[in-house]
């Protein structure tokens, strides 16, 4: 097991995000706490950012969208995760971040990243 324990990119942004990745199994959990909730038709996505020379397809800012998700009342969410391949080989991931999207359209990935790995 790998696990990712993503920090927040400014002081307030509150919060916290741990990422669990089984890389032979490609499979993995999240478990977000005290996110803020965010309003209807915004989702969280859940991004896995690669090195520049990784040989997958990824985004113009070089991510790939794992998942997108909302958090209960209380910014509480933990959901099992189907990873994409690059976690079988973890020298390819750079980082995994979370982002606001537009909940009808994540994978455009407008967002900077609100919590991210070192």
């Amino acid at each position: 097991m790998v696990t990712y324990e993503l920090q927040p990119t400014a002081e307030n942004v509150t919060g916290s995000v741990t990422v669990e990745v089984d890389p032979q199994r490609l499979q993995g959990r999240l478990v977000a706490r005290g996110l803020p909730p965010l309003p209807e038709g915004r989702v969280y996505a859940l991004w896995v950012v690669l090195e520049p020379e990784a040989p997958f397809t990824k985004d113009r800012a070089g991510a790939i969208l794992t998942t997108a998700f909302r958090v209960d009342a209380a910014g509480n969410q933990e959901q099992e995760l189907r990873l994409p391949p690059v976690f079988a080989s973890t020298e390819w991931v750079r980082a995994v971040a979370i982002t606001e999207e537009d909940g009808s359209r994540p994978q455009e990935h407008q967002g900077s990243p609100l919590w991210i790995s070192g």
